[in-house]
């Protein structure tokens, strides 16, 4: 089946890379913060299940090519809905358009929603519920240019919600975009890991949850579960075959704020595991680990000669102590003193930040 997968824009190739390291395909940039492969139930439950980078998992109904309104219409009215949804599913259609058109995403919406009410009845002479609210089935339909893609939403919530997340400090990096930074380092689950500006931990405790192996969400449900078209119990079987690793790399997390560190080792424990949290200044810390991966303040609340000052201070700390790769996702490249080895454009909200990696 076809999968269109959404990640944190500009980090696509790292989640690509996780998504072949789970199930074997090769993803595909389709567009800023989505992924397009193939793969069978399955991949599309132990993605749902593991996946730390992605969002949301689609299963793509169709994909081509529009130029009206009508087309949109046409094209969702040529689905066999009734290997989709059953009777008494209720349903509900989630669109955006990006683009010059004489429509809107409104528009969009209301001529999937039809033409799915007006194709069910026709094969079944039964009429499908709408339920805008709390829907059994969230079909996604995107017009970008002059592609319209149809799927149905195979995740629920979106992945990047952790259960583990009770305490936050108020400028949290997302845990998808976190465990994106952590795949991007090449960590691996033997090596340790520091974050040495952790704030409430979210990137040690999803390299800590990562290295074990650790379902994402180990209690929640998933759209794929209500699906039709899918194979019945599949999220359980799947689940039989989780193995989890005994032994795993020592993480750290360091933070000048006592209530940062507090905050970590309250989601840590959330989480089930151990981080070693502690009071420290990146600026005067040498950091020995295999990884150090970290998400620096963006000037908001500081001047711009502290800032200044906080990013000379930890690179300085940096080129004193050991490890083999660093990343830092920042929005002040100009404050970074190094030039990284590899450097990948990431969209934060309405910030255009990037993620930076050197070697040694």
């Amino acid at each position: 089946m076809r999968v269109l997968a959404t990640t944190t824009p500009g980090l696509e190739p790292v989640a690509a890379d996780e998504v072949a390291a789970l199930v074997g395909s090769d993803g595909e940039r389709s567009a800023r913060g989505r992924l397009r492969f193939e793969t069978d139930p399955a991949g599309l439950a132990r993605l749902n299940l593991y996946a730390r980078t992605l969002n949301r998992t689609n299963v793509v109904l169709h994909d081509g090519t529009v130029d009206t309104l009508a087309d949109v219409e046409r094209a969702a009215t040529g689905v066999e809905w009734t290997r989709y949804l059953r009777d008494g599913q209720a349903f509900a259609v989630r669109s955006s358009r990006h683009g010059e058109h004489p429509f809107g995403s409104p528009d969009v919406a209301s001529a999937v929603g039809q033409a799915v009410v007006d194709g069910y009845r026709d094969a079944t002479g039964h009429r499908l519920p709408v339920d805008l609210d709390d829907p059994d089935v969230t079909l996604r339909a995107w017009v970008r240019e002059d592609r319209f893609t149809l799927a149905v939403d195979a995740t629920g919530p979106s992945l990047h919600d952790r259960p583990w997340r009770t305490a936050d400090h108020g400028a949290t990096v997302r845990p998808t975009t976190a465990a994106a930074l952590v795949r991007f380092a090449g960590h691996r689950p033997h090596e340790t890991l520091c974050d040495p500006m952790a704030g409430s931990g979210t990137i040690p405790v999803e390299a800590a949850l990562a290295a074990r192996g650790r379902p994402v969400d180990p209690t929640r449900a998933y759209a794929l579960a209500d699906l039709t078209f899918l194979p019945d119990g599949l999220l359980d079987r799947v689940r039989a075959d989780h193995r989890e690793r005994a032994i795993v790399g020592r993480t750290c997390a360091l933070d000048t704020d006592p209530e940062c560190a507090a905050a970590t080792r309250t989601n840590a424990r959330a989480a089930g595991l151990g981080v070693d949290a502690r009071v420290a200044d990146a600026t005067e810390t040498p950091v020995d680990a295999d990884r150090v991966v970290f998400d620096p303040p963006y000037g908001h609340r500081m001047d711009g000669g502290g800032l200044r000052r906080l990013y000379e201070g930890t690179f300085r700390s940096l080129d004193r102590g050991s490890w083999r790769s660093v990343v830092v996702l920042t929005t002040r490249e100009d404050l970074v003193p190094w030039t990284p080895d590899e450097r990948l454009p990431v969209r934060l909200g309405r910030l255009e930040a990037a993620a930076l990696k050197f070697e040694r």
